[in-house]
C-alpha cells in the first residue's frame, strides 16, 4: 500500500497521511539503550515537536525510576544481588490519576500544541496503573490520556541486541545512563 504524505500546514515537523486525521501528539516506544534518547532530545530541541520524556518511569510509591536491585526483583542469587545498589524509598507521589494525567499532557506539549512522550517496554505496568483504566489494556491506558485517541507512535529499535544488553547491565549496575560528564 502506497500513501502519499504531505506536511501539514500550521504544525512544523508534523505530516499525515493523505487522507487520515492528523494526531496531535506522538508516543516514541522503545527498549532502552535503542538510541531513542538522542531521538527524543533532538524532537525537543527543534521548540515545536512536543517535549518528549519518560512520563512513565516514575514509581508512585517513590517517585523514582526503577533502580538497580528494582530491575532484577525476585533474583535471589547474592552474587548478583551484592553487584547492586540498595533501594532508595524515595518519597510517595500523592497526585491522583487526573492530576497526573494533566501534569503530563502539561509538561509533554510545546506552544503549537504537539505532545511528545516516549514510553519502555518497563513502564508500561506504571502507565496503566497511573491512568487507573480497570482494563489493564496498555492501549486503552494511552488512549485515556488523548480522549480517547491514539498517538503517532514512532518504534525505535536497535539491531545489535547484544550490545544492546550489555550497555544495559552497565547502565543498571552502575546508574550511568549517559556518558556526559554532567548527568
Amino acid at each position: 500500500v502506497h500513501a502519499a504524505i504531505e506536511p501539514q500546514v500550521g504544525r512544523p515537523f508534523c505530516a499525515r497521511l493523505t487522507g487520515m486525521p492528523s494526531p496531535d501528539g506522538y508516543l516514541v516506544c522503545a527498549s532502552q539503550r535503542s538510541g531513542s534518547t538522542l531521538l527524543v532530545e533532538s524532537l525537543a530541541a527543534t521548540g515545536v515537536a512536543g517535549r518528549p520524556q519518560e512520563f512513565f518511569q516514575y514509581y508512585p510509591s517513590s517517585s523514582l525510576s526503577p533502580q538497580p536491585r528494582e530491575w532484577f526483583a525476585g533474583v535471589d542469587d547474592p552474587s548478583l544481588r551484592d553487584l547492586l545498589d540498595p533501594i532508595d524509598p524515595g518519597t510517595v507521589d500523592p497526585r491522583g490519576p487526573a492530576q497526573w494525567r494533566a501534569d503530563v499532557l502539561r509538561e509533554g506539549r510545546t506552544p503549537n500544541g504537539v505532545w511528545g512522550g516516549k514510553l519502555m517496554w518497563n513502564q508500561t505496568t506504571v502507565l496503566v496503573t497511573r491512568t487507573r483504566i480497570a482494563s489493564g489494556s496498555v492501549r486503552t491506558a494511552i488512549r485515556s490520556l488523548f480522549d480517547g485517541a491514539d498517538p503517532l507512535y514512532v518504534h525505535v529499535h536497535r539491531p545489535d541486541v547484544v550490545a544492546q544488553a550489555v550497555s544495559m547491565w552497565r547502565a543498571v549496575q552502575t546508574r550511568v545512563w549517559r556518558d556526559d560528564p554532567d548527568h
